[in-house]
């Protein structure tokens, strides 16, 4: 049995990949990001295996401790 995982940067970009029908013998589980109403619908309907949450507030506070950490220091 082939499993064939496909891991997409949006969910919008990955639905598309669910016409996709698989070969005998495979599997295929289509995984997006975002996190949003249309893929938790997607999830229930089984168009989409998951989709992942982004933290955008997390993902700023990192890039904002990375740029004091990293590049402040090098500009002083």
């Amino acid at each position: 049995m082939n499993r064939i995982v496909v891991i997409g940067s949006c969910n919008m970009d990955i639905v598309v990949l669910a016409d996709k029908r698989p070969a005998a013998g495979e599997t295929i589980f289509i995984v997006g990001f975002d996190g949003t109403a249309d893929a938790d619908k997607a999830v229930k309907d089984g168009t989409l295996a998951a989709t992942i949450a982004q933290q955008p507030d997390q993902m700023g506070k990192n890039d904002a401790t990375l740029f004091i950490l990293v590049l402040v220091p090098k500009i002083l």
